[in-house]
């Protein structure tokens, strides 16, 4: 069992909440975020999916399966919300089997946020913003978007 799990400001969970597994309706909602916010959602997928991977997890996966491939199951837990993502990180032994888990939709999202931050900002997406969690498993100094889901355009 994991002694600390992160957990992001709660608008992160809201977008998987509303997008309800859809990329498309993902991608409207990306963009009516700003850039940060884009910048700190791909960092937090980062770091969640990546918490969720390594020697706890790999005898609960796929035979075979690559560092890309584990990845991407821990990104495909991260969009299937708080609670689901809480259940993996408390117990690997959760964590799907399967190489690709889930609708095809629900792993093209984080790639979708890479995207909508290229064809907003014309820059790739900063893949080392770095975030400090606290010890509690919440993000240090980070502004809170409370409620970026329900914000219109």
């Amino acid at each position: 069992m994991k002694d600390v799990i992160l957990d992001p400001p709660g608008w992160f969970w809201e977008l998987f909440q509303v997008a309800q597994g859809d990329d498309e309706r993902f991608a409207e909602l990306l963009k009516k975020l700003d850039q940060h916010q884009l910048i700190l959602l791909y960092s937090y997928m980062r770091d969640l999916a990546t918490a969720i991977n390594g020697p706890d997890y790999q005898p609960h996966l796929a035979e075979g399966i690559s560092d890309e491939g584990e990845f991407e199951v821990g990104l495909w837990v991260v969009t299937q919300g708080r609670d689901r993502y809480r259940e993996v990180a408390r117990d690997p032994q959760k964590i799907p089997g399967d190489e690709r888990p889930g609708k095809r939709s629900e792993r093209m999202m984080y790639g979708r946020i890479a995207d909508v931050y290229y064809d907003r900002f014309h820059d790739e997406i900063p893949t080392d913003f770095p975030i400090e969690w606290n010890e509690d498993g919440s993000p240090r100094t980070v502004q809170d978007h409370t409620n970026v889901a329900a914000q219109d355009e």
